[in-house]
């Protein structure tokens, strides 16, 4: 691809080109797409090796260097996401090219990004706090540059995100250096949305470095312990999705938070208002993550009321590993699911037919769902009869026809 260079070269200085803001967020975004198509012809022979090394270094380095220059907030944005774009595209060639001092070194830049934009948003809360006849256009202005620092912290997450999942445990050195800025964006005074990118960072290093990040448990589990309760709705479900990544990738470190953090789970669940659509969304991942807890951490006794609080409502992305588990559970004819004399058998029935064609149901768990559902189809008439005569008249039509459709499929 012989245009990749000169483009290139016209293209990374325009980076810092402060005469013109459009100019640079061109550049921002032209020049991840650079590498991304260098990487490309790399993997298909068509390139380089030097070349494509060369090309990364030089873009990432002056990104880099633009991190501490670049004036306009919107723009910092920008880049910071082309970071990510330009790590993650690379794949294996950001390990080649990052040596421990390197991810350092962005994993330094990046933690200075945050506090900046926490310090600028406690000074616009102190104005706020002061001038106690601001106008209302001045206030909608403070939250609307708020609401871009959050979008900038969730840039920088997801730059983080990328970094970990690309050196998973040789970043944790990196990570103690980032902690004191973790911890100020965990404090209870500071926005639920900026709280909730912290937890996001979090999950990222449990899930990518397992039992080699549980050193941070106890200083992470209290937190989401209590951020499971907190008033705002996305901030509980980042907080009960961490738990139950704790849970799955912890091992035997999580043992001594196992209690407590089964505890909590089943107080907000059991809540009388945990089902409504504010709150779906962070049960769905409450009742996940007491599958993950019953999964991973052997405690196979959550399983009947985990089974009692399906379905879920609104997190298909949850849904789908929920879901997947529950495949498995009837497919090993587990008994604590099926009940004795399959007596679970019309739950298990009317779950099923209802997550087939939805997001709850990727491509890759409908041929599992479908065996399942033929499975129970070969059964005795009277047996089905009876199944379905104990559903309600809304779940009864939803089997009825999703099973006759099968039936229609299989002759």
């Amino acid at each position: 691809m012989p245009w990749i260079k000169p483009t290139a070269e016209i293209m990374i200085p325009l980076l810092n080109f402060y005469q013109n803001d459009d100019v640079r967020q061109y550049a921002m975004v032209c020049v991840p797409d650079l590498v991304e198509a260098a990487v490309t012809a790399l993997n298909q022979r068509k390139a380089d090796p030097d070349f494509v090394k060369g090309l990364f270094l030089e873009v990432t380095g002056f990104m880099l260097k633009c991190f501490n220059t670049e004036p306009d907030i919107n723009l910092k944005l920008t880049l910071v996401g082309a970071m990510e774009k330009c790590i993650s595209s690379a794949e294996g060639l950001a390990r080649e090219c990052f040596d421990q001092k390197a991810v350092k070194t962005i994993g330094e830049a990046l933690c200075v990004i945050m506090a900046e934009s926490q310090k600028r948003m406690v000074v616009r809360e102190e104005k706020k706090q002061k001038d106690e006849d601001m106008d209302e256009d001045e206030q909608i202005r403070i939250l609307d540059a708020n609401q871009t620092e959050q979008e900038l912290h969730f840039h920088v997450s997801q730059c983080i995100a990328t970094l970990i999942k690309t050196f998973k445990t040789n970043f944790l050195v990196v990570f103690d250096m980032m902690m004191p800025q973790i911890r100020v964006m965990l404090d209870p005074n500071v926005l639920a949305g900026i709280r909730k990118i912290a937890i996001f960072i979090w999950d990222d290093l449990i899930e990518h470095c397992g039992e080699a990040a549980a050193r941070y448990f106890p200083q992470f589990i209290p937190m989401l312990l209590t951020y499971l309760h907190d008033e705002d709705a996305p901030l509980r479900q980042a907080a009960a999705y961490g738990l139950g990544l704790c849970a799955q990738h912890g091992g035997k470190y999580f043992q001594p938070f196992l209690e407590k953090t089964v505890e909590n789970l089943v107080a907000e669940i059991k809540k009388p208002e945990s089902r409504t659509d504010e709150n779906a969304s962070p049960t769905d991942n409450m009742i996940s993550a007491i599958g993950r807890i019953a999964q991973f951490q052997g405690k196979s006794e959550l399983l009947g009321f985990w089974f009692s609080c399906l379905p879920l409502l609104e997190d298909w992305q949850e849904g789908a590993f929920v879901y997947g588990q529950l495949c498995t559970l009837v497919e090993g004819n587990n008994q604590t699911i099926l009940g004795q004399d399959y007596r679970n058998l019309p739950k298990i029935l009317s779950t099923f037919c209802q997550i087939l064609d939805t997001d709850f149901c990727p491509k890759e768990l409908a041929p599992r769902v479908l065996g399942i559902l033929q499975k129970i189809q070969t059964m005795p008439k009277n047996v089905i009869t009876q199944v379905l005569n104990a559903l309600n008249e809304d779940d009864r039509a939803t089997v009825t026809k999703v099973m006759q459709e099968i039936g229609k499929k299989s002759s």
